[in-house]
């Protein structure tokens, strides 16, 4: 799945998922770090990612996972296709706990969208709390996912 060729990478949508590319998302976090600072409000950000990303997925399993995503999510919420691996979910107004009551619905919509089904983790960042920019926020949700892939990695299969 060639998702970076230059014409189709210019398209606001990602052909297979039919989710928003990230230069667009990274232009509504914007936004909403904008409209944040107005109000003086917080909102969450969720970077979902297969659990094993070592095993590429056939491309219908990311088709699938965009329509599921873009079914869970509210109204006012918006995702948008990070790379040919990651989802970035936007979740406007939502606290911390609003969030991850969010990203477990939403996880476990990924999980049920494919066959066979595929496993999916998720990091949550806030802002402002965990960074007051789109790449402080994408790059401190990435050190969460790494930090959980290492600390599945060394498990004892015993434990």
């Amino acid at each position: 799945m060639d998702t970076n060729s230059a014409p189709q990478a210019s398209m606001p949508i990602h052909a297979s998922t039919g989710l928003y590319r990230w230069w667009v998302g990274r232009q509504r976090l914007l936004e909403e770090i904008a409209r944040a600072d107005r109000f003086d409000q917080s909102f969450a950000v969720l970077v979902l990612e297969p659990a094993d990303l070592i095993e590429e997925q056939p491309a219908e399993v990311f088709g699938l996972a965009g329509r599921a995503l873009r079914h869970a999510l509210r109204i006012y919420d918006f995702a948008a296709q990070y790379d040919d691996a990651r989802f970035v979910a936007l979740l406007p107004g939502a606290d911390r706990e609003g969030a991850r009551s969010a990203g477990k619905r939403l996880l476990a919509n990924l999980r049920g969208a494919s066959m066979p089904q595929v496993r999916w983790r998720g990091a949550l960042v806030t802002y402002p709390e965990d960074g007051r920019s789109p790449n402080e926020l994408i790059d401190r949700a990435f050190v969460i996912l790494r930090r959980g892939r290492l600390e599945s990695a060394t498990k004892s299969p015993a434990a």
